[in-house]
C-alpha cells in the first residue's frame, strides 16, 4: 500500500485509488510498451475521475477493446477520432470524460447525432434532383436553426425528433410523388391531398410550405393537422388523486419515479421537461420547498416538499464520475447528460401514469380556476397556449378581464365629471 489508506486493496497490494492510474496506463500502453504522446492527454484526464469508477469501466470487454483501439492510435485525439472509434457506447463516456477534462471542446451530442441522421434520410430519396431539394430543406430549414439553438443550450429530444419526422415525412413524399410519375413541380393539391392519407399526421407540412416559398411548388398546400380540440382527460376525477395519493405513499415505488409522476399529475409537466430539471430548479425556503417550472416559483405541498428533499439528498449521495453529473436531478448513465424523456415515459406508464392524460387533467383543472397568464408564468407554457386550454375549460376571466379592462377606459374622469 502506498497511500497508507486502510481499505480492500484491489491488487498487488494497492488500492483503488493507487491502482487506477496503473491500470489506465497499462490498458494505453501501444505495442511498443509506451503511451504514444498523442495519448497521454486522455491518460492524465482518466487518471484524475474517480478510481472505483474507473475501475468499474475498463474491466468491461467493450471499454477495452476501445482502449486498445485508440493506443495504437498516432494523431491527436479530437472528436472526429473518437466518432470512428469503436464501440460507440464506450467511446461516448471517453468523450465526456475528456470534456469535463478540457482536454476536448464541448459538443452538442443531438445536434452530431442529427446531421449524421439527416444523410441517411436524404439518401433514402430516389431521385437525384428531388435528392439535392431535400439537402437544402434539410441545410437551411432544420440544421440552421438547430445550430443557431444549440449555442445556447444543448438541444432537446422533441426538438431532434420533431426535425427526424419531418424529413422523414418529406422523403416519403418525395418517393411516394416519384412512384405516381410526379414531382414537386408537377403535383398539384389533389396529390397532397391523396398523400395525406399516408401522412395523417401532417409532418410533411413544414417541407410543403418551405419548397413553394422557394419555388420548388406551387398551389400546394398541407393543413396543419389539429388536434387542439380533442383533449382527453381522466374520465374519473378520483382516478388522478389516487394516483397521486399512492405516489406519495407508496414507499415501494423509488422517490424519482414518485415525484416525475406527481409533477405530471398536479403540474402538468411533458417528460422532457421533467428530465432537464436540475438542483437550481428546487427553492428551499423558510415557508417550505418551491419549484421553478416556468417564470413565477410555485410552493409545493409538504408531502411533495418532503419527496423532492429526499430526491436531492439521493443525487448528493450518489456516486458521479464528475462535478457536472450532479446537477441534473435525473441524470444519464452517460456522464454529464439527462435521462433521455422516453425512459422516463416508460417508468412512469410501468407506475400506471399516462402522461398525456394526467397533463392534459391538470392543465384542464387548472385552466377552470386561474386566468391564463398566471398559468402561463407558473408552469413555463406559451400564453396562447394557455389560453386555449383556459376557452376549452369554460373560464370566463380573460373575457371578464378584458370587458373590465374597457369599462375602465369609457368611464369618465373625475375632472370630466
Amino acid at each position: 500500500m502506498r497511500c497508507g489508506s486502510v481499505e480492500r486493496l484491489h491488487h498487488f497490494g494497492l488500492c483503488t485509488n493507487c491502482a487506477w492510474p496503473e491500470v489506465a496506463r497499462g490498458l494505453l500502453t501501444g505495442p511498443d510498451g509506451a503511451v504514444q504522446p498523442a495519448i497521454e492527454p486522455v491518460l492524465v484526464a482518466l487518471a484524475a475521475t474517480d478510481a472505483a469508477a474507473g475501475l468499474n469501466w475498463v474491466a468491461r470487454a467493450r471499454t477495452q477493446q476501445m482502449l486498445a483501439e485508440l493506443a495504437i492510435g498516432m494523431c491527436p485525439v479530437t472528436h472526429q477520432f473518437l466518432d470512428g472509434l469503436t464501440p460507440n457506447g464506450a467511446a461516448t463516456h471517453l468523450r465526456a470524460i475528456l470534456i469535463q477534462a478540457g482536454v476536448l471542446p464541448a459538443r452538442d451530442e443531438r445536434l452530431n447525432r442529427l446531421e449524421s441522421a439527416v444523410e441517411r434520410r436524404i439518401v433514402r430519396v430516389k431521385e437525384p434532383a428531388a435528392r439535392k431539394i431535400l439537402r437544402s430543406f434539410a441545410t437551411w430549414y432544420h440544421l440552421r436553426r438547430l445550430r443557431t439553438l444549440a449555442v445556447r443550450e444543448p438541444l432537446t429530444q422533441d426538438q431532434v425528433v420533431y426535425s427526424m419526422n419531418s424529413l422523414t415525412a418529406a422523403a416519403s413524399l418525395l418517393n411516394w410523388l416519384h412512384g405516381r410519375g410526379q414531382n414537386l413541380a408537377t403535383c398539384t393539391q389533389t396529390d397532397i391531398d391523396d398523400w395525406l392519407t399516408v401522412d395523417t399526421f401532417s409532418r410533411s407540412r413544414g417541407f410543403v410550405s418551405w419548397a413553394v416559398k422557394r419555388g420548388h411548388a406551387h398551389g400546394i398546400e398541407v393543413p396543419p393537422f389539429n388536434n387542439e380540440s380533442v383533449r382527453e382527460v381522466f374520465t374519473e376525477h378520483d382516478q388522478r388523486w389516487s394516483l397521486a395519493r399512492r405516489l406519495l405513499s407508496d414507499s415501494s415505488i423509488a422517490v424519482a419515479d414518485s415525484v416525475a409522476g406527481l409533477l405530471v399529475l398536479l403540474y402538468a409537466q411533458r417528460a422532457v421537461r421533467i428530465t432537464r430539471l436540475t438542483t437550481e430548479h428546487i427553492l428551499v425556503t423558510q415557508a417550505g420547498v418551491q419549484l421553478l417550472l416556468g417564470e413565477q416559483p410555485i410552493a409545493v405541498p409538504s408531502a411533495l416538499g418532503e419527496l423532492i428533499m429526499e430526491l436531492l439528498h439521493d443525487r448528493s449521495d450518489a456516486t458521479a464520475t464528475g462535478p457536472d453529473d450532479r446537477t441534473w436531478l435525473y441524470p444519464a448513465r452517460r456522464l454529464g447528460q439527462p435521462l433521455a424523456p422516453r425512459d422516463l415515459l416508460r417508468r412512469l406508464r410501468l407506475l400506471g401514469v399516462s402522461p398525456t392524460l394526467g397533463r392534459n387533467t391538470a392543465l384542464m383543472e387548472m385552466a377552470s380556476e386561474m386566468p391564463a397568464a398566471v398559468i402561463a408564468r407558473l408552469l413555463g407554457i406559451s400564453l396562447n397556449r394557455a389560453t386555449r386550454w383556459t376557452q376549452d375549460a369554460g373560464n370566463t376571466r380573460p373575457g371578464y378581464a378584458a370587458d373590465l379592462a374597457r369599462r375602465r377606459t369609457a368611464r369618465p374622469s373625475p375632472q370630466q365629471g
